[in-house]
């Protein structure tokens, strides 16, 4: 969780849900998988504004490169929106 300049707080339990449906529907759209836990805090980056700590992580987590972080990046995002 240390991997942040900033503190991300717990995701409340009825945006759990709304996670775990983007997190589907990622998975379905051939991007790379996150664990439950990862894919919680890149959620709750992008949620609070940070697009770019939400896209680090996701490098970090994945090892892809720059550019299918960024498109996985948008892609999550806007899959969260849309489920709001």
């Amino acid at each position: 969780m240390g991997r942040f300049l900033v503190s991300l707080p717990k995701v409340p339990m009825p945006q759990l849900a709304q996670t775990q449906a983007v997190g589907e529907a990622l998975a379905a759209s051939g991007y790379s998988p996150l664990s439950d836990p990862e894919f919680t805090e890149v959620v709750q980056a992008l949620a609070d504004g940070h697009r770019y700590s939400a896209g680090k992580l996701y490098r970090e987590v994945t090892g892809c490169g720059p550019l299918q972080a960024k498109r996985a990046i948008e892609r999550i995002d806007a899959l969260r929106r849309e489920s709001r």
